[in-house]
C-alpha cells in the first residue's frame, strides 16, 4: 500500500478553510478538548471511553444523535433522531491497545479491519448509506478521518474484498483466514510516503491480488 500523508489543513474542504472561527468558539473547543484528556481514564476499558467521546462531541457543537448499537462502538445519525441516517461511523480503541491501533505509518491493524467490516455490513447495496461523510478511528488522543468516498473507491468497489467480508462474518466459527492482498494507495497524514502491501485477514477461501496501475491518492486526515 502506497502511504501518502495529508496534514488536517490539507484534507479539509476549501470551504471549511476560509471560514473565520470566532475565538469563543475556539476556547469552547479548547475546554471541551481539555475535559476530554481529563475524563480518558488510562486504566479502564474500551468501551468506557464511550461517554467521554460523547460528551466531547456535543460540547463542540455536535447536536445529532450518538448511539452505540451491535458492535459498532459509535455512529452518529444526520440529525437530532435516531430515525435520521448515519452520517460518521466511529471505531474507538483503547489507548492501552497500541496494536490493534493504525499508525500514521501502518493502517494494516485491527482497528481499520473492524471499521471495513462494520462499513461493509451498514453498506449492504450500492445505494445504502448515501448520507455516510466520515469514517473515524480514535482513542480519544490521536484522530484518523476518512472521507466516506475513499472507502467506497478504495474498497467497496474491490469486489472480492467484499464478498470475503461477508463470508467471513457469516461464519460461526471462521477458519484461519488468508489474507485478500492488494496494492492500493490510501493516505495516511502525519506520516512520509512509502508503499505498502495491504493484507486484509478475511477469508480463507479468497485469496486475491490486485495491483493499480496507476493508483490515485485518498484522503483523509488525522491529528494526534
Amino acid at each position: 500500500m502506497k502511504v501518502a500523508p495529508q496534514q488536517p489543513s490539507q484534507a479539509l474542504d476549501l470551504a471549511y478553510r476560509r471560514q473565520k472561527v470566532a475565538r469563543a468558539t475556539l476556547d469552547t473547543f479548547e475546554n471541551a478538548r481539555r475535559q476530554l484528556l481529563t475524563d480518558l481514564d488510562p486504566q479502564q476499558d474500551e468501551a468506557d471511553i464511550i461517554e467521554p467521546l460523547r460528551r466531547f462531541l456535543h460540547a463542540v457543537g455536535f447536536n445529532n444523535f450518538l448511539n452505540s448499537r451491535k458492535k459498532r462502538d459509535l455512529i452518529m445519525h444526520t440529525g437530532p433522531a435516531a430515525t435520521d441516517p448515519i452520517g460518521v461511523l466511529f471505531e474507538l480503541k483503547h489507548q492501552k491497545n497500541k496494536g490493534e491501533m493504525v499508525q500514521p505509518t501502518n493502517l494494516n491493524r485491527k482497528a481499520l479491519h473492524e471499521l471495513l467490516l462494520y462499513y461493509f455490513q451498514e453498506r449492504t447495496s450500492e445505494q445504502q448509506l448515501p448520507e455516510l461523510r466520515q469514517l473515524v478511528i480514535t482513542t480519544g488522543y490521536d484522530w484518523f478521518v476518512f472521507d466516506a468516498h475513499e472507502f467506497h473507491r478504495v474498497f467497496w468497489k474491490y469486489s472480492e474484498l467484499r464478498g470475503g467480508l461477508f463470508r467471513s462474518s457469516s461464519r460461526a466459527r471462521p477458519r484461519p483466514a488468508a489474507p485478500i492482498s492488494f496494492t492500493e494507495t490510501l493516505p495516511s497524514p502525519c506520516s512520509t510516503s512509502s508503499k505498502r502491501r495491504f493484507a486484509l485477514p478475511i477469508s480463507p477461501s479468497i485469496r486475491a491480488t490486485r495491483k493499480a496501475s496507476a493508483p490515485a491518492s485518498a484522503s483523509g486526515a488525522c491529528c494526534g
